[in-house]
């Protein structure tokens, strides 16, 4: 351990010894200290501002109704603060009562909940849902309306299903059939359809045809049978939240909720967005998410997948965003490196032997990096030509003793964290890999993701603005990115954001971008001139590398040139 390391266990252990012998009336021993760590969890939470937890906590804070949840945030910080340095507590009901007047009017929810429970308060009625009836408008079957509404009786004597759906239309009595225009399950939800599309049908010739007697028709058996088994879909949806058709999350307040019964498909229960409804898709009601007001861009975002990834990822990135060299106005660049192997098995790795006795290895996107024997020897043959050449410029090769970055003395001075020392790297040498190193030393984190990149809505194809692909790291701020690139000129239609859930995918993503020669920007902001005023270009290393050599190689025949 580091020198601070040392120090705060021995701290902890004198505090541990002293009140331990308060309440036991006994002294401790070494074994019934180690007992007691084995016992102790250690939850770090990183407040730093833009890092992993301060993002998520935001999404979540905004989940339950609170409009404004970077304030409720720095809020919630500061008066931690104050509890901490009066030794005081606080529990969820006290934290409720607080901040009760800042949520929204609507109930808030829990991400944990099962939104069946959302479905129920809309589309149940006394308990039940409505199952025995079938409202339809269909093209009109007589030549003086356009179209005609139609309520049917659903089940037979037997509770076998009257009507066979199959892709737009009905069959009725074995041989008649109507093309549908839509599907319900109540009139209500007609009524609601119709208002809400008024605009369509307003010029229209409409007749109806009424069922004679369907008024308690879900209290007969049939219907009660078949709502257990609505239950049971219901029951077997294991996302209820992903749309049933595009397999996309449901974000959107007023998505609808649907039975699929049809000839072609599999029966299901649960939500669609209006944009994937089918003229077939029996409507039960209409989805409500308490608290969720999302932008028009978000509306189909996947925002519990996003915190999940987003817990463990970004390591990279939350690296580079507390880094000194961008707060003080420095634009960093990301040089990626499409040479990643994923299921690397080899058997080597760098190990460094640091100037306090402990050791370091060489790593590659947050864990050990893998080495065959001859990668290995070529890789210490190059570190040790560049620690001799940095060693006579008085500027060694270190190692940041929390984060693990390596690099020159002079460079870590200018990223380091508070709680990070800086050790120097005395030498270095080939190790054998092994899994029990890798458990002590890598991070279990992905080192790019999770990122979005934008998609049309309707086109299915990545945003590009002039050669430039916008990546953005965090949803909640995508706003403030589509309203600068509008205001400069570019016309963009609907959008989405899509997931790059892991570094893999993001691998494929920067093959395919710098394959067509274009340029991928995190966060993008430029000014009128297109010129960037903040964000995070990303390089590929290879190229970035040719760079630098053929600018060494022009600078040594310049002054080659001048010494002739």
């Amino acid at each position: 351990m580091t020198e601070s390391e040392n120090d705060t266990l021995d701290k902890f252990q004198s505090l541990f010894n002293i009140i331990y012998e308060e309440v036991s009336k006994s002294k401790s021993t070494q074994k019934i200290f180690e007992n007691f760590l084995k016992r102790i969890f250690i939850g770090i939470i990183d407040i730093e501002s833009g890092n992993t937890v301060e993002v998520a906590s935001h999404m979540l804070l905004k989940s339950i109704g609170f409009n404004q949840p970077e304030l409720v945030w720095s809020i919630l910080i500061k008066n931690s603060l104050v509890y901490a340095t009066d030794r005081l507590s606080i529990d969820n009901d006290k934290l409720e009562k607080i901040f009760q007047r800042y949520i929204s009017d609507e109930k808030d929810i829990n991400l944990e909940e099962n939104p069946k429970e959302w479905f129920k308060s809309e589309v149940i009625t006394e308990g039940k849902f409505s199952t025995g009836k079938e409202v339809l408008i269909i093209k009109s079957f007589i030549d003086e309306l356009d179209l005609m509404i139609v309520e049917l009786y659903r089940f037979k004597e037997d509770c076998n299903i009257k009507s066979v759906f199959y892709d737009n239309k009905i069959i009725i009595n074995d041989d008649v059939e109507w093309e549908i225009v839509q599907r319900f399950a109540t009139m209500s939800g007609l009524d609601r359809y119709l208002e809400e599309n008024q605009e369509l049908y307003k010029e229209m010739k409409i007749g109806v045809i009424p069922a004679n007697e369907i008024e308690n028709v879900e209290n007969e058996n049939c219907s009660k049978l078949h709502n257990e088994y609505l239950e049971e879909l219901a029951d077997k949806n294991p996302n209820p939240l992903i749309c049933l058709h595009c397999g996309k999350q449901v974000s959107d307040k007023n998505s609808l909720i649907v039975e699929i019964e049809d000839r072609d498909t599999i029966s299901a229960f649960g939500c669609v967005h209006k944009s994937c409804l089918r003229p077939i898709d029996r409507i039960l009601g209409t989805l409500k998410l308490p608290g969720r007001e999302f932008s028009e861009h978000l509306i189909n975002f996947d925002f519990i997948l996003w915190i999940n990834l987003m817990m463990q990822g970004q390591g990279m990135l939350n690296a580079l965003k507390s880094s000194p060299q961008l707060l003080n106005g420095r634009t960093p660049t990301i040089a990626w490196n499409s040479n990643e192997e994923y299921d690397a098995d080899y058997s080597f790795c760098i190990k460094f032997i640091l100037e306090d006795g402990s050791t370091s290895y060489s790593y590659q996107r947050s864990k050990i990096e893998r080495l065959n024997k001859v990668q290995a020897q070529e890789n210490l043959k190059l570190f040790n030509t560049v620690y001799k050449r940095q060693e006579k410029l008085n500027d060694p090769y270190c190692v940041l003793s929390v984060s693990k970055t390596v690099g020159t003395y002079s460079e870590l001075l200018k990223i380091k964290k508070t709680d990070d020392v800086i050790l120097e790297i005395k030498s270095a040498e080939i190790a054998k890999y092994s899994l029990l190193i890798a458990k002590a030393f890598d991070k279990d984190i992905e080192h790019y993701a999770p990122l979005c990149i934008i998609k049309d809505r309707e086109m299915e194809t990545f945003l590009n603005l002039s050669n430039v692909v916008p990546i953005i790291s965090d949803p909640l701020k995508f706003s403030d990115f589509y309203d600068n690139w509008q205001k400069i000129g570019f016309e963009i239609d609907d959008v989405d954001l899509k997931i790059i859930k892991s570094d893999k995918d993001f691998d494929y993503y920067m093959r395919m971008i710098f394959g067509d020669d274009m340029v991928p920007i995190i966060d993008p902001l430029f000014d009128k001139n297109f010129q960037l005023v903040s964000g995070i270009p990303i390089t590929e290393y290879d190229k970035m590398i040719e760079r630098a050599k053929a600018k060494e190689e022009m600078k040594r025949k310049e002054n080659n040139d001048k010494r002739e």
